[in-house]
């Protein structure tokens, strides 16, 4: 996997993280405008996105997710690859599912759990220039790509969660006792 971020000018632009429960993050985010491809705007968010999931060690970073309601998201594979998805279509490949243990960027480290995916997807997407491009993903490129989907549609993981999970979460956050609990216990009970 790539560990450094590829911005070889020096100058990373990094931008501040939403964090539940701010509501930008619970509406589907509106399709990237054809008009807007190839403008300067939407390059330069492709970068700063960019920069900013490396900052935060991140996989993958939907635009919801630092501020700005359009559909497009960042995601490394786990071969390195960076990918700019715009506007993305996914649907299931199979019957196949699977599970590991995911967390997100804008939810405290305490809240994580094993939420069932497709094993395998098709997704059919634009990049920043517009560009068109249809791969099927499997395994842990599946999840991220499904995961950040999610973000874009408004659904965040605790969402996903079963009735266990979420009581499970609630415990370590009421032992984390902070502000930013309080508000995440109220949505899981």
């Amino acid at each position: 996997m790539e560990t450094e971020n590829p911005n070889t000018e020096g100058q990373y632009k990094i931008l501040a993280l939403v964090t539940y429960p701010d509501d930008r993050l619970l509406v589907e985010c509106d399709p990237v405008p054809d008009s807007e491809y190839g403008t300067d705007t939407l390059l330069e968010l492709e970068e700063a996105m960019r920069d900013t999931m490396f900052v935060h060690e991140g996989v993958a970073l939907a635009a919801c997710q630092v501020g700005v309601n359009r559909r497009i998201a960042v995601v490394r594979t786990k071969e390195g690859r960076l990918i700019t998805l715009c506007n993305p279509f996914v649907l299931p490949v199979g019957t196949s599912t699977t599970k590991i243990q995911e967390s997100s960027l804008s939810l405290p480290e305490a809240v994580t759990g094993h939420v069932e995916r497709a094993e395998k997807i098709s997704v059919a997407w634009k990049d920043v220039k517009g560009n068109s491009f249809t791969e099927d993903f499997v395994g842990l490129d599946s999840i991220t790509i499904q995961h950040v989907v999610d973000h874009l549609d408004g659904v965040l993981i605790i969402d996903r969660f079963t009735d266990f999970q979420k009581r499970r979460v609630i415990e370590k956050l009421k032992k984390a006792n902070s502000k930013e609990t309080v508000s995440i216990i109220e949505t899981l009970s």
